[in-house]
């Protein structure tokens, strides 16, 4: 149970989680934590800009007339 506590806080990587609680489906994790009332882990907020910012540039460079 701490291996999902964790997932869920952000500390261990899915992979990590998901192994630690003997599973090899995604969807059974999610399940978990749905059952636990655990929140999913979001990606941390300096990546999700990182990932907006390059998804701006990529929809800027495939404008039609650039």
């Amino acid at each position: 149970m701490q291996a999902l506590i964790d997932y869920s806080l952000g500390r261990i990587p899915r992979a990590m989680a998901m192994q630690a609680l003997g599973l090899d489906d995604y969807g059974a994790l999610l399940s978990m934590l749905n059952a636990a009332h655990l929140p999913h882990p979001l990606v941390p907020l300096s990546t999700r800009q990182k990932m907006a910012a390059q998804m701006v540039a990529v929809l800027k460079a495939t404008e039609p007339g650039t």
